[in-house]
């Protein structure tokens, strides 16, 4: 308890110099007070997502290898290693979503997802939140504006087909869709 009190402050002061703090404790495998907790700060969002994919990705590694020796688990994990009720997870980001667009604007994916994983903590993969989106955008509950970035500077706005949430050659931005679905 006094450990999750101090983590929590801990994160808070890292939280006035940096938009994105992650935080995943590393443990023994019974699961007790961890041994120490590795904390990652940074501006950018872009980077806060990689390593909250990194992260997902070793605390997996770490239980499935180490605390249950090679055995796999039915039921998703956080990288607290604490149980992640997955309809929790996507009503937790509709609610967080609804927060965020509430001021009418349009906001890119990367930095609205990397600012919940940096209030929620690394729940779960980047993934999980990109499929919550394409369910919202195909009910027509949020908008996206798409545009690829082009090497020449211009942007070009890609064909409707694309409808995945990678940035990696594209610019992607999330708003409150007023029209009824």
């Amino acid at each position: 308890m006094a450990e999750k009190e101090l983590s929590t402050a801990y994160r808070k002061q890292l939280s006035k110099v940096f938009n994105y703090v992650l935080k995943m404790p590393i443990g023994k495998s019974d699961g007790s007070i961890p041994e120490y907790c590795m904390y990652f700060m940074t501006n950018h969002p872009s980077g806060c997502l990689l390593m909250a994919d990194n992260m997902m990705k070793r605390s997996e590694d770490l239980r499935t290898d180490v605390q249950q020796h090679g055995q796999l688990s039915l039921f998703d994990h956080d990288v607290e290693n604490e149980l992640v009720d997955m309809s929790k997870v996507d009503s937790d980001f509709r609610s967080f979503l609804d927060r965020i667009l509430s001021d009418n604007t349009r906001h890119h994916v990367d930095e609205i997802k990397a600012q919940f994983f940096a209030e929620n903590g690394v729940i779960c993969k980047q993934s999980v939140i990109n499929q919550i989106l394409k369910k919202l955008e195909q009910t027509g509950q949020i908008g996206v504006f798409r545009t690829s970035r082009a090497s020449s500077g211009e942007a070009k706005i890609p064909s409707k087909s694309s409808q995945s949430f990678d940035t990696k050659n594209r610019l992607i931005f999330v708003y409150k869709n007023h029209k009824e679905p």
